[in-house]
Parts: structure tokens; sequence; C-alpha cells
């Protein structure tokens, strides 16, 4: 699931097995959905939703061997999805996390438990060791966002 803006975004299929995004705008607390592109539609083994420069943004696996990264340039409107970028996964050991701050795309290398990142086209690639004795499995990467809500500590034997 996706925060953008101000709606909670996830991707599933309808009744026709179409993949769509079904949205849910918290300031009038209603569903939208926002379609895909039809080649993911067609092809998709698998898809990731996120954001990739402010824009809602989809990763969808093809099924052979291609990642292909997916941008939205006008939110809510379904002719407006681009195909940003396309990279190869002929060894099937990626799995694509999403897209830093500074929109480089980070996945994990199943085979030898790195994580990596790819500047998309740019030439700059960086890769970090991840294992500590842990299975692959228990790898768990989540998204942080600054709030200016404080959370207080819990007292000692309040429960």
């Amino acid at each position: 699931m996706v925060y953008l803006g101000l709606e909670l975004l996830l991707v599933t299929k309808n009744a026709y097995k179409q993949q769509m995004i079904v949205s849910f705008d918290l300031a009038v607390e209603s569903f939208g959905e926002i379609g895909l592109p039809d080649s993911i539609n067609d092809n998709s083994n698998g898809n990731g939703l996120g954001a990739y420069g402010g824009k809602l943004c989809v990763t969808s696996f093809n099924g052979y061997d291609d990642y292909e990264v997916w941008v939205m340039n006008e939110y809510g409107v379904a002719d407006a999805w681009v195909k940003l970028y396309v990279f190869s996964d002929s060894s099937g050991y990626l799995d694509p996390y999403g897209f830093t701050s500074n929109n480089m795309l980070l996945f994990r290398t199943i085979l030898n438990d790195h994580i990596d990142f790819d500047d998309l086209g740019v030439g700059k690639f960086e890769s970090f060791m991840i294992r500590d004795g842990g299975g692959p499995d228990e790898i768990k990467i989540v998204r942080y966002v600054d709030s200016l809500v404080w959370v207080a500590p819990a007292k000692h034997g309040v429960r």
C-alpha cells in the first residue's frame, strides 16, 4: 500500500481480472479506481506500487526477463502512464522494493543477499551486503516518513 498526498493506494484485480489501482481519498472518504497500462494487464506477473519523483509509479515484472518502470505524469488520468525504464533480470534473482527519495531504484539481489541501488541508466550503481546470519526472507524494508507528531515513550509498569 502506498500513501500519496491524501490518498491510500493498492493494486488489485477487478471481476474481469484486469489489474487496477484502488485509491481511498482520506479527505472525502471515498474509493476510486485508476487503470494501469494495457501491457501490464496483458503480461504482468507481479507489480509494485510506489512513488517516483513525487508521481505515482508501478514496477511490473513481465513474466519473462524484464521489469518495466511506469510513471503516471498526471495523477488519475489513465492515458498519462509513461514507460520510464526497462531493466533485464535474466537471472531471475532480482526483487525490486521501490525508489529512494533521490529516485534511485532499490532492489534486493536474492542470489547473493545484497541490497542494490541503481540510478536508472545514469551509470551510478551501489551494492551493500546485508546477510547477518538470517535468511533473505527475514529482510524487511519500510519507508520512513518524517512526522511532527510526538510519540511518547511507554511508562514502565503501565500497560
